[in-house]
């Protein structure tokens, strides 16, 4: 077996060096001539390919090919798809160094992928060393603190897909469910849209069904895998490799054996073709568990010795120690005798290492534990074996005879002595019984007089509670209807107030004025000068805005740069006059970040209600006018038709 799974190796590394010489040199060359002149990123787009489909080939490719050039954007990237394709090909040297530099470095959160890549990789370092708490914990800050700032939890979901398979590793099925249902919003598992889902998502689903599964919800998880198995997305190996892993341990344990044995077989012949070496051999693992479950004692043994040979090469402790349990398992299976030093071998590996203490693996080992223990008869070490009483049985007539009669006296004795103590119990218990009814009685007696009391203690903690509701509904109106940012009305509460001042103009002919205002050129200030600028003079022009608000106006921030000033009861002269004055107060505003000191300028649009008109509407015909200002820049513009 071992010399099977060398030529493997050999056949699997033999095609990597292929597939590298087929690159032409030429190419190579190309490759290098453009890293030389700064143009990385031909360079960087063929190393993120072969870092996915070939990570030999990648690997290869970095240490030919090096980008040194620590303050470009491109330094990043492929120090992280060589971290990646070292990761995938299961080559864990020094991997653990490079991802912390990776992660300290400045320019690493610039790109998002690039940044979460790293945050992975790490957290599997972590896991595949056994410490689960340290993995679990950089994900779990990663996703908390990217998803709010996220336009969508897609962003999150290879973190969000990485935590949930470490929680159903360790047994954590309502943890991995928590996090699961937390990235689920946009996804309708009643309808699934095939075409719609992404590959993360695909994986959510399977990760879904594998803690179905292990909940005994097996139609839910069937139903759930079936919902997915005509998806483009299973034309990938490894979601295509775990999609048959868990169809066919979801066919099993219904019954459906012959099912499950042909995905089996199917799994077979995909898994060559998975590139991830680290979550190869994790499929292995669970291929062999899933073939002990059926009795498959060669098929077993096979992905055991397969996976217990990849662990060794990636040296990872976890798949090791768990590999260990599997191989437990196959003795008991194959039917070899189990010797007295298995359950003393079991036990040290059970106390030597903190991770047989997880839900999952504890309750394997306690299977197993029960397994010898009754083989060796250890579960009641006081009785004797069969053989053990023929050898102290009496061998003549008479004395066979005197022992069969000792043996029935010794039996009516112990009758005896049984109707006696079991005369003396049902005693004891009328007794206990009297006692129990007269306590009872005066407890009834007690809870009848007090309940009185006690209903009006529970009316008033329920007083309590509503008013700590309400103030807690107040406090989350008060956070909705304000910006965190600049602190004025929020785009939801503006909207609300604009809808309340249609219907008085349209009911009661009240005119209202609407002023929008933009600054000028902000995306080019951010793109020079980082986000954090961009905030300070959102928040400086909110200032001016406040400061100019002398009648009680509604200011409130309406998009990224945009805000809008409503003026009720107001007319269109009046609303120009403060909107002039705005726009001077800011064009003579010296506004400084970070030592420098920055002069921006606001085009400004502006539009009087009509009694049948919509706010919609209105709003329509600020913004047209809004974007005729910004054309030219530190303008006012008035839309004055209907």
């Amino acid at each position: 077996m071992a010399f099977r799974f060398k030529l493997f190796c050999f056949l699997f590394l033999s095609l990597f060096a292929l597939n590298l010489s087929a690159l032409e040199q030429s190419t190579i060359d190309e490759l290098k001539n453009d890293v030389a002149n700064h143009h990385y990123q031909p360079f960087i787009q063929l190393l993120d390919k072969y870092s996915i489909e070939q990570p030999s080939v990648a690997v290869q490719l970095a240490e030919q090919i090096i980008i040194d050039d620590v303050n470009d954007l491109a330094y990043i990237q492929f120090r992280t798809l060589y971290a990646l394709a070292l990761y995938r090909y299961g080559n864990f040297k020094n991997l653990n160094n490079l991802i912390q530099t990776n992660l300290s470095h400045a320019l690493i959160k610039v790109d998002a992928r690039i940044y979460q890549t790293n945050i992975i990789l790490l957290a599997k370092l972590y896991s595949a060393d056994s410490h689960f708490i340290k993995a679990d914990k950089l994900l779990l800050e990663y996703i908390t603190k990217t998803a709010p700032s996220s336009s969508s939890s897609n962003n999150t979901l290879p973190a969000v897909n990485t935590l949930a398979e470490s929680f159903i590793t360790q047994g954590y099925n309502e943890k991995a469910l928590a996090i699961i249902f937390s990235s689920f919003s946009q996804i309708n598992l009643t309808n699934i849209e095939q075409d719609t889902l992404n590959k993360q998502q695909v994986k959510l689903i399977i990760n879904t069904a594998n803690i179905l599964i292990d909940t005994a919800n097996l139609q839910a998880a069937l139903a759930l895998l079936k919902s997915i198995e005509a998806h483009s997305h299973l034309d990938d190996p490894e979601i295509y490799a775990s999609w048959l892993l868990s169809y066919a341990t979801c066919k099993s344990k219904i019954g459906y054996f012959n099912d499950a044995i042909s995905a089996i077989e199917s799994f077979r012949t995909i898994v060559g073709r998975v590139n991830d070496l680290p979550y190869l051999a994790i499929l292995m693992e669970q291929a062999a568990q899933l073939s002990i479950y059926l009795e498959l004692t060669d098929s077993a043994k096979r992905w055991a010795e397969r996976a217990k040979n990849l662990f060794l090469t990636i040296d990872s402790k976890t798949g090791l120690l768990i590999n260990q349990i599997t191989f437990f398992e196959l003795t008991h299976l194959t039917g070899q005798q189990i010797k007295s030093e298995a359950l003393t071998k079991l036990k040290l590996l059970i106390s030597s290492h903190s991770l047989y203490r997880l839900p999952k693996l504890s309750k394997r080992l306690q299977q197993i534990n029960t397994v010898i223990s009754t083989k060796l008869n250890l579960e009641k070490p006081l009785e004797f074996s069969n053989t053990q009483l023929k050898l102290n049985q009496p061998t003549d007539e008479n004395a066979i005879f005197n022992y069969q009669v000792k043996n029935i006296e010794l039996f009516l004795a112990e009758k005896e002595l049984s109707m006696a103590k079991n005369a003396q119990i049902l005693l004891s218990y009328q007794l206990k019984y009297t006692y129990i009814a007269f306590a009872i009685f005066i407890v009834l007696i007690l809870y009848l007089s007090n309940s009185r009391i006690k209903n009006n203690r529970k009316i008033v903690c329920l007083q309590n509670r509503i008013i700590n509701l309400e103030k807690k509904l107040e406090t989350s109106n008060e956070v909705n209807n304000h910006d965190s940012l600049t602190g004025l009305y929020s785009h939801r509460y503006i909207t609300k107030f604009l809808r309340q001042a249609s219907n008085e103009t349209q009911v009661k002919f009240i005119p209202y004025t609407v002023i929008l205002l933009s600054l000028d050129k902000f995306q080019d200030l951010v793109d020079d000068n980082g986000f954090a600028c961009g905030d300070t003079i959102l928040k400086n022009v909110a200032h001016i805005l406040i400061k100019e608000n002398k009648n009680n106006y509604t200011l409130g921030r309406w998009g990224n740069e945009e805000f809008i000033i409503c003026l009720p009861n107001t007319r269109i002269e009046k609303s120009k006059k403060l909107a002039e004055q705005i726009r001077v107060l800011v064009d003579q505003s010296t506004m400084a970040y970070n030592d420098t000191f920055h002069n921006v300028t606001i085009s400004l649009g502006i539009a009087s209600a009509h009694p049948k008109e919509t706010f919609d509407q209105l709003l329509a015909r600020a913004d047209h006018a809004l974007l005729q200002a910004s054309r030219k820049g530190n303008r006012i513009n008035v839309h004055r038709d209907h």
